[in-house]
């Protein structure tokens, strides 16, 4: 009977903690799942990873299920007939995930991604294009949905069918963001999920495209402070990455 009670005891303890939502876990046991949307790599920019923002990952794939046309878009706007120059927006909003290493997420909220680019005619990406992110990540400390997560600027360009990337570089983020790359030489990526297939600038001959986003990644770290993190396994992706 003893031992009866004592087992009894012991779950009752065990449960107590439970809802009270005290379990003796480590702190990045609690923290929220999170995957990388999409996790594939266009020629020329570094792969997505972690550590990264994703939004539209509800979707899951490139041809998931269509969003908002006025939460989640992406744009190019023709502004010279069929040899002018284009202008690209892309958009989303909503619920996003932090993704700090592998096995480390937190949700975010109240997330807004404003990119912009311009193009000539033949789809060349014209200097002076941007991508700004801002929203609230209560589990890093940031709880002003306002905070301006990350801002970098646009240097490259390439797609391939539903599948839409720019290379960013003299990336900044805020405090909270722990390694974040700061150099004006660092590389880093930003991929679009495409709801449907994009043939290029040249092929469009003065029409307008527009496409929803079924999933946005963006790498705002430096390969060095990533490699940190997650030990040798990605340091041989790395690696991998340097030589191509």
């Amino acid at each position: 009977m003893r031992i009866v009670g004592l087992i009894r005891s012991i779950f009752s303890v065990a449960g107590a903690l439970l809802l009270g939502g005290v379990l003796l876990l480590p702190p990045t046991a609690l923290a929220a799942p999170a995957t990388v949307q999409p996790s594939t790599q266009l020629p020329g920019l570094p792969e997505a990873g972690a550590p990264s923002f994703t939004f539209n990952e509800g979707a899951n794939t490139f041809g998931g299920n269509i969003q908002s046309w006025y939460d989640n878009y992406a744009v190019f706007q023709n502004v010279g007939g069929a040899g002018g120059s284009y202008n690209f927006f892309a958009h989303s909003t909503g619920q996003f995930s932090y993704l700090e290493s592998p096995d480390t997420g937190f949700g975010g909220v109240a997330g807004i991604l404003d990119l912009n680019a311009s193009f000539d005619s033949n789809g060349t990406l014209q200097a002076g294009g941007t991508i700004t992110i801002t929203g609230a990540i209560a589990g890093i400390g940031i709880t002003d949905p306002t905070t301006q997560l990350m801002t970098a600027e646009l240097i490259d360009f390439v797609f391939d069918g539903d599948k839409l990337g720019f290379a960013i570089s003299n990336i900044q983020c805020a405090v909270e963001i722990v390694g974040c790359a700061k150099s004006e030489t660092q590389v880093e990526s930003v991929y679009f999920g495409l709801g449907g297939n994009f043939e290029g600038i040249a092929d469009l001959n003065g029409r307008h495209y527009r496409s929803t986003i079924m999933s946005t990644t963006t790498v705002p770290l430096p390969a060095s402070a990533w490699l940190m993190l997650s030990g040798l396994g990605t340091l041989l992706m790395f690696r991998s990455r340097r030589a191509e």
